[in-house]
């Protein structure tokens, strides 16, 4: 039987679609969407970007995704492997459908010990839950691994899928620079712009 797969995850992003796309011309795969935007995000995506098998449970802009919804879809969808990246509710909601229904679990995060160290217990035990119950994992770079290895989780389990941009947009320009800066993030105390502006004032 061929694999039906359902991914879902918080939002669509800019460094996830060119991957989504190329996923979407290759497998028999849906994308769902807790929402079309949060409301600390202020990016706009183009709706060619979304040129893909997909559906989003709800217009709300909260950043904690609560969308029991997801139940009906999957029962519609019929999927045997469910992919979630994140542990918001709706993801808890998917995963329990998993163990219920048999149905196979892959965890996918960019995150990494440093950006999970301030976990509460609660935060960490469903973590440990998931990772439990899951068949393989998807990392976004070699500090995801590493936050999955710290889990126990066996490194033959566990495979890479960069988060990336569409290369061929920025590679216009043949001059031949000393350096590439580039700033990722948005404008705000916690990302430390200011570094990278004193960074390139040195440079």
């Amino acid at each position: 039987m061929k694999n039906k797969i359902l991914l879902i995850t918080n939002i669509p992003t800019p460094y996830r679609l060119p991957i989504f796309k190329i996923l979407n011309e290759q497998l028999n795969i849906k994308f769902v969407f807790c929402s079309k935007i949060e409301k600390n995000r202020s990016w706009k995506i183009d709706k060619r970007q979304l040129n893909i098998n997909h559906t989003f449970l709800s217009k709300n802009k909260n950043y904690v995704h609560t969308n029991p919804g997801i139940f009906k879809l999957l029962y519609y969808e019929k999927p045997n492997i469910i992919i979630t990246s994140g542990f918001y509710p709706t993801m808890i909601f998917a995963f329990l459908y998993s163990l219920i229904f048999r149905i196979k679990h892959i965890v996918f995060t960019d995150g990494t010990l440093d950006s999970e160290s301030r976990l509460t217990i609660i935060h960490m035990l469903v973590r440990k839950v998931f990772f439990r119950y899951s068949k393989s994992f998807i990392a976004a770079s070699d500090k995801s691994i590493s936050l999955f290895e710290s889990y126990g989780i066996n490194r033959c389990k566990i495979y890479k899928s960069h988060l990336c941009v569409d290369n061929l947009k920025f590679n216009s320009n043949k001059k031949v620079k000393k350096y590439d800066l580039m700033f990722s993030g948005q404008f705000i105390e916690r990302k430390n712009p200011i570094f990278f502006v004193n960074l390139f004032q040195k440079l």
